[in-house]
């Protein structure tokens, strides 16, 4: 094992991968005043994102708690449902949102009203739901590094030949010295990523709109999670604007209407029938925050730093403007977000539709051909990734387009994958009945067969 370990090491630091021809890993020991990056300074990254985590938890509570209370966000305080073993692995195994006369069945089983099984699974749906509170607080997060990062980034980089001129990011290579500005730059974006790695598991997940209705074989299928919005709305919700590209696994459930809050005639509504599971969305935040660790690293091992700088800068300054709108949408503050929003999709187009492809591609992938007739693997490698972002820039500017074209023509902006806490009216009398299990209230279900949960 340790062999094969060392060959696979040898193979992959191999000179002809990460450099050009005629140069060893010899030629980039410090010397003459000369700083190369390293890999091993890679690892300084696991450190920095748990200080990252330490300054989200104190932002998030002393930053982001009392700026929501100012702009009118409420702490909502979930009620939580009796335990009921019958009704819960319902909810897990067959769906969340049970037909009416599925409803009728359950109450039968644990013998209560239809109005409480009814209650019961409103108040289980909604402690899946994160509480508007949580979720602009780890927006709050977001814009504050993308906002910082933008600064820092043309701090850094507003005196430097290559913000103006792109050729200059090739001068020189490889033999370009590390400033100590590259290396915080990248240790702190590398860091961020890792930590929204570190705290996938406790922030908020993206929902897709629907109920579940069947079940299907089991399959593994690529999918392109969108949803259409609902007409009578003006607002802004883009609590989660990105489409979700995910491979699913396994016994899925089919979503075959968008769900409606509005009280409006389902033919109100523009159906879509895609597949969505929330495993597999969390796969989906991993492979896509590996990716761009990935692409930071490998572009830190190359010393391709210049324009990994301004990569990273083009797509900060357009990502805290979508930040700052979800916050005040959370707030209900709907011209600030609209207004938001446009100036969001102002900076994306000029960044990610023009600069990006134009000037930043144009250096990557035509520029290095006079610095070194033969291009590495790596060349291949970081060029391919980078024309796979691109294409996702070009989809992701199509969707802006068709929300603009709505809001302009159609007077709706609202994005129904956002979940929204359902109404939990209950008596006293209710709650004191479901809190003892008497014949009119849920009991716990123990006595229950489990072979009849299904």
């Amino acid at each position: 094992m340790a062999h094969i370990l060392k060959t696979l090491n040898s193979w992959f630091w191999w000179e002809n991968i990460w450099m050009p021809i005629n140069c060893t890993w010899a030629d980039f020991v410090d010397r003459d005043g000369l700083v190369f990056p390293k890999p091993q300074q890679l690892y300084a990254t696991i450190p920095y994102a748990f200080v990252l985590l330490i300054i989200r938890f104190f932002t998030e509570r002393y930053v982001a708690i009392p700026l929501a209370k100012a702009l009118g966000i409420k702490n909502v305080r979930r009620v939580k449902p009796q335990p009921n073993p019958v009704l819960e692995s319902y909810f897990r195994e067959c769906s969340r949102h049970p037909s009416q006369s599925e409803i009728q069945g359950l109450a039968k089983k644990c013998n209560c009203t239809v109005h409480l099984v009814e209650k019961w699974f409103r108040r289980r749906r909604n402690l899946e739901i994160p509480t508007v509170l949580r979720k602009f607080q780890e927006a709050f997060w977001r814009f504050s590094f993308y906002f910082a990062s933008s600064i820092a980034g043309f701090i850094f980089l507003y005196d430097k030949p290559w913000f103006y001129d792109i050729w200059q990011t090739w001068v020189g290579y490889p033999f370009q010295t590390l400033l100590p500005s590259q290396y915080w730059y990248y240790m702190a974006e590398i860091s961020f990523y890792w930590s929204l790695l570190f705290t996938l598991g406790i922030d908020t997940k993206r929902k897709a709109s629907g109920h579940a209705k069947q079940k299907v074989d089991k399959s593994t299928v690529l999918i392109l999670d969108l949803v259409q919005p609902h007409e009578g709305s003006i607002s802004l919700s883009l609590a989660h604007l990105h489409p979700s590209l995910f491979w699913l696994s396994g016994s899925l459930s089919v979503c075959d209407q968008v769900s409606t809050s509005t009280g409006r005639p389902s033919g109100a509504a523009l159906t879509w029938l895609y597949f969505f599971s929330s495993p597999q969305d969390f796969l989906a935040h991993v492979v896509h925050h590996f990716a761009a660790i990935g692409l930071m690293s490998g572009s830190w091992c190359g010393n391709y730093l210049r324009i990994g700088t301004l990569v990273m800068f083009v797509h900060d300054t357009a990502d805290f403007w979508l930040e700052a709108a979800k916050m005040f949408n959370y707030a209900h503050w709907e011209k600030t977000c609209n207004m938001l929003f446009f100036i969001f999709s102002i900076a994306f187009f000029i960044t990610r539709i023009i600069l990006f492809p134009f000037w930043i591609l144009r250096a990557t992938l035509y520029q290095p051909t006079f610095y070194s007739t033969t291009p590495v693997i790596a060349y291949f490698l970081f060029n391919g990734q980078l024309l796979i972002l691109q294409g996702l820039h070009l989809y992701w500017g199509y969707l802006i387009l068709k929300i603009l074209k709505r809001f302009i023509f159609l007077k709706d902006l609202k994005d129904d994958r956002s979940d929204e806490e359902e109404e939990d009216s209950v008596t006293d009398n209710e709650e004191e009945s479901t809190k003892n299990g008497n014949k009119n209230g849920c009991g716990s279900g123990k006595h229950l067969l489990t072979s009849s949960q299904h």
